[in-house]
């Protein structure tokens, strides 16, 4: 058997781990979800968020960190389990840009 092949509760898991955050991410406020694709989508850092935003760096982080928490808030109210918002959440940042990247290869 082929060790790199995941099992099916695996692919399931991250599957429902994905919805997750994609529902969540459709749940938060429109200016929030732009900050977040921009950054983990687009791969923009601060200072050229706050370019395209039209707004000063400082209130791109601010706004960054705000987006994170609404985020997390509403993954904590849609998640099914807390093993599954503990997955999720554990490493957001690894989660979703690994997410970018899945999304980018399909």
């Amino acid at each position: 058997t082929d060790e790199l092949t995941p099992s099916p509760s695996a692919v399931f898991a991250a599957h429902e781990e994905q919805r997750l955050l994609l529902e969540a991410l459709r749940r938060i406020p429109l200016d929030y979800q732009l900050a977040l694709e921009l950054y983990y989508w687009e791969d923009l850092p601060a200072p050229e968020l706050a370019q395209v935003l039209g707004i000063p760096e400082g209130s791109v982080r601010t706004r960054l960190r705000r987006a994170k928490e609404a985020l997390a808030d509403r993954m904590t109210r849609l998640a099914r389990t807390r093993e599954q918002l503990t997955a999720t959440m554990g490493d957001l940042d690894a989660w979703v840009r690994s997410l970018r990247d899945q999304l980018a290869g399909s």
